[in-house]
């Protein structure tokens, strides 16, 4: 019975995703009745539906970038990446190894977005990875925290692309920029191998705008977005040199481009976040054009949003919002970590936390540093949630208590059952 039910669930999911979204599906796989030869596939293929019924209502982009590349197998089969487009498809089918990567750079800017917002209300919170789940439903929404996440996202593609061209396991499919090798001016000589940003934003560009078919407002954002996350990386490429002499004499200099540190194009975009644009689709030009009278348009290093940000200080699943309850606050601290502004005025409550580091450590000769485990107890403040649950009980209490009341004192009956008690107790006075 489960099989029918499945099969008829995928087969509506299938028509009506390819007539409302035009999004081009793996190869179907027909499904046996053999229940243990196809767990996984069917646990895939119910994951496809809730996914669906996700994004029924709006425009998923970047679903499967956060989830399904998260875990692809180190063979980078394209089998194993559901809901790929046809471009995205050709592009994996040559290089297949270069899939992982994908996966490393979506990885990368998840980390380095969570660093960049650990002390907001918003902290890039997430579904647990190891369920393969979704960034709640922070990629169905056109608000400024998913324009953030979709750069970051794009600029980490970029910077783990690039670094695989240097290593010799990905040789087949690209290789350093030995543009400049071997070459030499007056102040220095030129390393051999170079980052090849070139291909990294190349590749970047190509895998992730592929899905973006089409001139509305969410295309133009997502596309815009992704464009200031490799622009990021791009700007931020450094002159690195190294000196080589005897004695520490800098006689030789050897210098190449590099990739600058994620941190570094993390602190670009968060200025970017707090300086993005409302925006709007200019449907005579198809382009976004800024909402609000007197803003510049937007270049290629900014962020646009089409949305206005949900209330981040309630717990709403349907929003994608997690509320503060239990986050961590400053009770000292008068910026965005303090008490104060992390708790939206619910207030904080402090617990007494027991804290293990390093203490004593000393230096043994050669070469090692052995340290004592000491424990310290600490106080530390956790934010408090709302009680609305407390609230909403008792009004359904006494909704409860009144309805029973109306409902004794519409029943008929309930008068004559009185009118007998009444008269019992008459009864019982006179003996």
């Amino acid at each position: 019975m489960t099989y029918y039910i499945v099969q008829k669930l995928l087969l509506y999911v299938r028509q009506k995703r390819k007539e409302k979204y035009n999004i081009l599906l793996y190869t179907d796989i027909k499904i046996s009745r053999h229940p243990i030869n196809n767990e996984r596939m069917l646990l895939g293929r119910l994951l496809e539906f809730f996914v669906f019924l996700t994004c029924l209502q709006s425009t998923c982009t970047h679903w499967w970038l956060s989830s399904q590349v998260f875990t692809v197998d180190s063979t980078g089969s394209c089998s194993n990446i559901v809901g790929l487009v046809k471009e995205q498809n050709r592009i994996c089918q040559k290089y297949p190894s270069l899939m992982g990567v994908v996966g490393d750079g979506a990885r990368l800017g998840l980390s380095e977005c969570q660093h960049q917002f650990a002390t907001s209300k918003w902290n890039c919170s997430h579904i647990d990875q190891r369920r393969k789940g979704l960034l709640g439903l922070l990629t169905s929404k056109a608000n400024r925290e998913a324009a953030f996440f979709q750069a970051i996202t794009s600029a980490g593609v970029v910077v783990e692309v690039t670094r695989a061209c240097n290593k010799d396991q990905y040789h087949e499919a690209c290789s350093c920029d030995y543009k400049y090798a071997q070459k030499k001016t007056d102040r220095y000589e030129w390393d051999a191998c170079n980052d090849n940003i070139k291909f990294g934003m190349d590749f970047a560009t190509k895998f992730l705008d592929a899905r973006e078919v089409g001139n509305d407002a969410r295309v133009l954002m997502n596309k815009q977005n992704n464009l200031a996350g490799r622009q990021a990386v791009y700007t931020h490429m450094r002159l690195v040199c190294s000196c080589h002499g005897v004695s520490g004499a800098c006689n030789l200099k050897i210098c190449r481009y590099s990739l600058p540190e994620i941190y570094t194009v993390g602190d670009f975009l968060q200025q970017r976040y707090h300086g993005a644009i409302f925006s709007t689709l200019d449907q005579t030009q198809n382009s976004l054009v800024p909402r609000n009278i007197g803003v510049r348009p937007h270049a290629e290093t900014d962020l646009v949003y089409l949305e206005e940000s949900p209330d981040y200080c309630v717990k709403n699943l349907k929003e994608g919002t997690m509320g503060v309850a239990d986050r961590r606050c400053n009770k000292t601290s008068p910026g965005p970590d303090g008490c104060d502004v992390m708790c939206c005025g619910t207030g904080f409550r402090t617990k007494t936390v027991q804290v293990v580091s390093n203490c004593k450590c000393k230096f043994l000769w050669c070469c090692e540093v052995k340290c004592e485990k000491c424990s310290v107890n600490t106080k530390q403040h956790f934010c408090r949630g709302k009680k609305k649950r407390r609230k909403n009980r008792r009004k359904n209490r006494n909704r409860k208590t009144f309805r029973q009341n109306k409902v004794q004192r519409d029943d008929p009956t309930s008068y004559i059952l009185k009118k007998d008690r009444l008269n019992s107790i008459e009864l019982n006075n006179n003996r």
